[in-house]
C-alpha cells in the first residue's frame, strides 16, 4: 500500500507540473501577442500622421495649397536630397518626425517619382497608402514602417 501511495503522488505531482507549465505558456503568448499589437498600433498611428503631414502640409511636405494635390517640384527636391545624402536613400524631411526604419515612395500611374528609406526585416510591419493627385495624374503615397 505504501508504493502505490508513494506513485499516485509522483504521478499527480508530474501532472500538476504540466498544467502549472501549460498555463504559464499559455500567459507568456498573450502577453506578447499584446506587446506584438501595441508596438503594430503605434507604428500605424505614427505613418497615419507623418503621411497626413506630408500630404495636406504646403509647408512640410508635398501638397500644394490643396490637401491631397501634391507638387511635383517639391517631390523632386527630396528625390535629389535623397540621392544625395549620406547614406543614400536617407529622407533628411522626414528627420523631424524621429522615425529609425523607414520606407517612402511616391508613385504616379505610371513612373516612380521618389524611393526613399531602408530595406529591413521584422515581423512588426505595417504600411500607410494615401492616393493623391500629381500635376493632373493619379498617384499614391506609400509610407513603410517597422
Amino acid at each position: 500500500m505504501k508504493g502505490q501511495l508513494k506513485i499516485e503522488f509522483v504521478l499527480g505531482l508530474v501532472v500538476f507540473a504540466i498544467i502549472i507549465l501549460y498555463v504559464g505558456t499559455q500567459i507568456g503568448t498573450a502577453f506578447n501577442t499584446a506587446n506584438t499589437d501595441s508596438r503594430l498600433d503605434a507604428l500605424k498611428s505614427q505613418g497615419i500622421a507623418v503621411i497626413d503631414v506630408l500630404t495636406k502640409d504646403h509647408v512640410y511636405g508635398f501638397s500644394e495649397l490643396e490637401p491631397n494635390i501634391l507638387n511635383i517640384t517639391r517631390i523632386n527636391e527630396w528625390n535629389a536630397e535623397s540621392s544625395s545624402s549620406v547614406p543614400p536613400g536617407r529622407c533628411s524631411g522626414l528627420d523631424k518626425f524621429g522615425m529609425k526604419n523607414y520606407r517612402l515612395t511616391v508613385n504616379k500611374t505610371t513612373s516612380q517619382i521618389l524611393y526613399c528609406g531602408y530595406a529591413g526585416i521584422s515581423n512588426v510591419r505595417t504600411s500607410v497608402i494615401r492616393y493623391v493627385t500629381i500635376q493632373g495624374d493619379y498617384g499614391q503615397v506609400e509610407l513603410e514602417l517597422w
